[in-house]
């Protein structure tokens, strides 16, 4: 099986809606706008119990009060402070429910998603993270143009400061340790350089969001030195622009 792609968005956080329910809602409009993309991502589910013998699901868009409570009781002052006056909720969920002995098998593992929102953060960017290791309806040349329309949606919903599409182990290769880095795909916001980089597999100006870049045509991987080459001379390109922030 191939390796997970970790799709990692950062944005600006609006300390003005980093209350639980802002956050909740964002989290539910980053599912909605990847809905029917893949039929991997078409439903989701917050683990509220688990247990070598049991697992307890709740459906992320119907169970928001008690997957909320679940979620905030380790908050400090939980008690005694208002949930709009909270800030600072992580929230997780899983594509599929499965039972406390696991996936029925290797396909079947292979087909759950994990999406992940982090906001209410004072000092750093909030962040949305999806991770997908395989697509139901798409193999081959389609996951090109559907992991494109996964980072454009996205996207679409809150415009990135910074977003990446790569493997994890991807980290050990990234040519500016200091700074965010490239992979397979990455958005460089409030920039059009659609065109500036002739060497890459796929550019698209997203409008009033920016240009995403594509480094190869097939999958990811960083066991493929052309993969490796392609990105790392990406990041290379766009810090001699002025493009590629710090992390």
């Amino acid at each position: 099986m191939p390796a997970p792609m970790e799709i990692m968005s950062f944005y600006s956080q609006d300390m003005q809606q980093a209350d639980p329910d802002s956050v909740y809602d964002l989290w539910l409009g980053y599912h909605d706008a990847i809905k029917n993309i893949d039929p991997v991502f078409n439903h989701w589910f917050y683990i509220s119990k688990a247990t070598p013998k049991e697992v307890v699901y709740l459906d992320v868009s119907q169970d928001r009060e008690q997957i909320l409570a679940h979620a905030l009781q380790d908050y400090p002052n939980r008690i005694t402070t208002p949930r709009e006056k909270m800030i600072g909720i992580r929230l997780h969920a899983w594509s599929q429910e499965v039972p406390a002995t696991g996936p029925a098998n290797d396909d079947e593992a292979s087909l759950i998603s994990s999406s992940t929102i982090t906001g209410g953060r004072d000092f750093r960017p909030a962040n949305f993270f999806l991770e997908v290791e395989a697509l139901q309806s798409s193999r081959g040349d389609d996951e090109l143009a559907t992991f494109v329309k996964l980072c454009t949606a996205i996207s679409n919903v809150q415009k990135p400061s910074w977003l990446s599409v790569s493997p994890s182990s991807y980290i050990d290769y990234a040519v500016f340790p200091h700074r965010e880095s490239v992979g397979w795909m990455a958005l460089v916001p409030d920039v059009n350089i659609s065109g500036e980089l002739p060497f890459l597999a796929y550019d698209e100006y997203l409008p009033g969001i920016g240009t995403l870049l594509v480094t190869t045509k097939d999958r990811f991987k960083t066991i493929n030195e052309s993969h490796l080459e392609a990105s790392q001379a990406t990041e290379i390109a766009l810090n001699e622009m002025g493009l590629l922030p710090e992390r």
